[in-house]
Order: structure tokens, then sequence, then C-alpha cells
């Protein structure tokens, strides 16, 4: 008798305990490509991060959302917040890289050793800035809740589709200046000091009546400065531009502290005397971008301008006759 107690006992305790079991969420599927999930339950799509439930409250959330920094900041810090009351946060989630998918763990204790933590789960995720995308970058989880006794895991709506991956954004982009328009006229127009910033090869040319050439080589540089991919040389018909070809910090039209160029020009579109090449160059000092500045007290986002003088080479005139 007592035998057969025991063995009642234990099968209701069995009984009980797999339905403790029962009451947690099904295991998510595996995360496809960036741009579309594959789910054990056959969803093809992302979940928003709200409960269609509950008055589409916020339950999955990033902070910060914005990050501007320069091109070599390393690392960023993401904190990742999944709040559902009356849920369950699976343990794990992805962020989007240049390499795919990389997981992240949250450190939250799970219910009865699974890999749900219930209510609330949060975490801060480092991210090498070579690794993630310039502009929007997507971070997923997964959640769910009882509502009439069906688990909803990340559904787009009421009507689903749900058992999706919850998905939300954040972006990160680069801290540069603001591109210039051409340079003014150089007669009337402001300028700023060339000093430290720009140097050419010679600052005086005096070539034969025949040659149809002459070379000029620019230099720019400024240490943690970005220079504008092009630059000006000015003619009888006004600025004509150029194009350093030092490589460019990604998706933007800036060079990295130096630039260089050797430019081919025309002799006959040179006027005599004195001649002019721009480039614009930029520096942050406390916070501010200064470009072409020509002193510490005046306006700067100017176009910084190096002079040089240009003649034909031709014998002296004849002494007057007396």
């Amino acid at each position: 008798m007592k035998k057969i107690t025991a063995f009642i006992l234990l099968a209701f305790l069995s009984i009980f305990l797999t339905a403790c079991q029962e009451e947690l969420p099904p295991e998510p599927g595996f995360l496809g490509p960036i741009g579309q999930a594959d789910t054990a339950l056959g969803a093809n799509d992302y979940g928003i991060p709200t409960d269609p439930f509950n008055e589409n409250v916020e339950v999955f959330s990033l902070s910060p959302l914005n990050f501007v920094l320069s091109p070599d900041s390393q690392p960023i810090s993401l904190e990742i917040n999944n709040n559902h009351e009356g849920g369950y946060i699976y343990n794990m989630g992805y962020v989007d890289t240049v390499d795919g998918w990389v997981s992240f763990e949250f450190p939250q204790e799970t219910v009865r050793q699974s890999n749900w933590i219930r209510n609330s789960a949060s975490t801060t995720v480092s991210l090498t800035t070579d690794k993630i995308f310039l502009g929007e970058n997507d971070v997923v989880t997964y959640s769910c809740k009882k509502y009439d006794d069906v688990w909803r895991c990340g559904c787009s709506n009421q009507d689903g589709p749900c058992n999706q991956w919850m998905i939300t954004t954040y972006e990160y982009n680069f801290d540069l200046p603001d591109e210039p328009s051409a340079p003014q006229d150089p007669a009337t127009g402001t300028f700023g000091t060339s000093a430290d910033v720009m140097t050419l090869s010679n600052n005086e040319f005096i070539i034969p009546d025949d040659r149809a050439t002459f070379e000029v080589q620019v230099n720019v540089q400024q240490q943690d400065s970005y220079i504008f991919k092009e630059g000006y040389y000015h003619t009888k018909n006004g600025w004509m531009s150029f194009e350093f070809t030092q490589e460019k910090v990604p998706e933007s039209n800036w060079i990295r502290d130096s630039a260089s160029i050797t430019l081919n020009i025309l002799s006959n579109d040179i006027a005599d005397g004195d001649n002019y090449i721009a480039v614009y160059a930029c520096k942050k000092q406390n916070d501010e971008w200064k470009c072409g500045c020509a002193s510490q007290d005046t306006s700067c986002s100017q176009w910084t301008r190096q002079t040089y003088t240009f003649a034909i080479d031709l014998p002296p005139l004849p002494p007057e006759l007396v």
C-alpha cells in the first residue's frame, strides 16, 4: 500500500513538474540573414519592439539611439533593455555587424535553469566601430507573454504574425565638418591663413615662353584635421577645381590629416603676377569645427589660400634711346 501511495505521489509530482515546464514559452527559431527572420514556427519577418496586446507599450529599447563620433572612435557602448512585465525574455539576442549577426547574452538569472528571464532583462554591449555600419544598425531580442492562454511572441499586431524576433535600430554616423561651397573671388573674398597647413613646391615660377605647362606640387598637412577632397587653382577664367587622390573617410568627401597632388597647369591659362591655390581643411577645437581661420579672433569656415607668382622668362626691355 505504501508503495502504491508513493507511486501515485511520484506520478502527480511528475505531472505537476511537467505542467510547470509547459508554462514557459517555446524556444525561438534560428535567426536568418539580416533583413529576414527564420523561426521554427514559420514567421518570415520581424516583430515590432512594442506589445500590441497591451496598448503598444514599449518592450524593447536601446540607449543611446544615435552615435555621432569621429571616424577613429573606438568602441561604442550600447545599452539594450527588454522590459515585458508578466512576460519572459529569451536570454540571448543579436546585434547586426559587417560580419553578420553577433550574439550577446543577458546576465540576469533565468527561470529554473532555462533560457528564459522573467519580466525584464538588460545588458550593455561594446562594439568596435569598424564592425558596424555607417547609418542604421539592427538589434534583435525575443520575448513572449501569454494572452488568452496563447503565447504571443514578437507579434507585429494583434492579428499577427507572431513568433518573430523583435527588431529595433540605432544609428552610427561620423562627426565631420560641413562641406564648403566654392571659394570666393581672390581679389575681394576672405581666406584663411595657409601657415602650417598648405605648402607649395615653389612660390615663384619663371618659365620659357615655349613651355606649354608647368608643375605645382600642393601639400596639405595638419594633424587631427580633415581635408576636403577638392581644391582649386585660379586662372584667367576663374577658379578651376582639382581633386586629391588620397583615401577618403568612408562614405565622405574628407581626407584625414594630409593630402597632396601635383598640378600640371597650362601656362596660357595663368596671368602674369600673383596667382592662387585654395584648399579647405578643418580641425575640431573645444567641440567646434575650425576651418581656414585667419586668427583665433576671426570667423572661420573659410578656404585657405596660398599665393605664387608666375612670369614668362623674356629678355629685359632694351634701354631707352637718349
